[in-house]
């Protein structure tokens, strides 16, 4: 059984997400709001994905919903549609450039001393809604989400409480940082990743839940989605790694820290103190929060706080 999984977490590192992003990198610049272009590209391909749904339409909505999330990919996909088509979008403000940016980690990232890292795509970084996070976010939000959906969806029709559903969907996101997203492929533990997992989750649900759900049946069967998709309401500060920092394994963060650092006689610069001061404004908790600050109460995953510029800029 440990040789099964063992071999499992090495074929799902061959193709987990390429992209590793840096925020700390956008202290220093301001881009420019790319909501539209976000909420044009998933809501394009959302009604592509529902015309075909509506050849023939199935009778649950809960397999619409995973119908109309599938386009960008299985959530093991070496690089989602939405990475790869919004990393070369030419609306799309983002930081780096991508002729900095696609042939590895670039010398002014905090994982420039990560030879690991130099074999990947360096991932852009944009901003919604004031809010700034890595283009990866998205594919976590779409592919992540939807598979915490089914894990969620599963448990529901088997008479589970909804808590225990949204729980368990969680859980399998923090095993996927403890593996094959994060800890024994890439060396980070991403709070980030899993907070835009479950706002995809929160969104999957929202297309069948709720007092007005996304997805309704006309008289002849066939499903719409009504209004407009809107990702505002999904993304908040803690998609911002450094707002909301990771955790490394010892020898990752060893390479890292040293980088980090740099950042501490940055932090009270202008852009940051404004940055900073708009994200407090947010009061973000969810079943996914809780369930993690349990978990580092237990010791069960890594506390973040001795990562973070509060702790090293003492």
């Amino acid at each position: 059984m440990i040789k099964n999984l063992i071999l499992s977490v090495f074929v799902l590192s061959l193709q987990a997400h390429a992209l590793e992003t840096d925020q700390y990198m956008t202290w220093k610049i301001e881009l420019k709001d790319s909501t539209q272009v976000v909420n044009e590209y998933i809501s394009s391909n959302i009604y592509k994905a529902l015309e075909k749904v509506n050849k023939k339409p199935p009778t649950k909505c809960s397999d619409v919903a995973k119908a109309l999330l599938e386009w960008n990919g299985d959530s093991t996909d070496f690089l989602s549609a939405v990475e790869e088509d919004l990393y070369k979008l030419p609306n799309v403000d983002r930081y780096p450039k991508i002729n900095e940016s696609k042939y590895g980690v670039i010398k002014e990232s905090i994982y420039a001393d990560v030879d690991y890292f130099k074999h990947k795509i360096f991932g852009v970084n944009l901003q919604t809604n004031g809010i700034y996070y890595g283009i990866d976010k998205l594919g976590h939000f779409l592919t992540v989400g939807l598979s915490y959906y089914k894990r969620y969806t599963s448990l529901i029709e088997a008479g589970a409480e909804e808590e225990v559903a949204i729980q368990s969907a969680v859980m399998k996101g923090v095993f996927s940082e403890r593996t094959y997203y994060g800890d024994i492929i890439s060396g980070v533990f991403s709070f980030a990743d899993l907070e835009a997992n479950y706002q995809g989750l929160r969104f999957a649900i929202n297309m069948c839940e709720g007092f007005n759900p996304h997805l309704i049946r006309d008289d002849n069967g066939q499903w719409l989605f009504t209004g407009d998709f809107d990702i505002t309401p999904y993304v908040n500060p803690l998609w911002d790694e450094s707002y909301n920092p990771s955790t490394y394994i010892k020898k990752r963060w060893n390479q890292v820290k040293p980088f980090v650092k740099k950042y501490c006689d940055k932090r009270d610069g202008e852009i940051v103190r404004n940055r900073f001061s708009y994200y407090d404004t947010f009061k973000t908790s969810n079943p996914s929060i809780l369930l993690l600050k349990d978990l580092i109460k237990k010791n069960s995953i890594r506390d973040p706080y001795p990562y973070s510029l509060d702790s090293l800029c003492q």
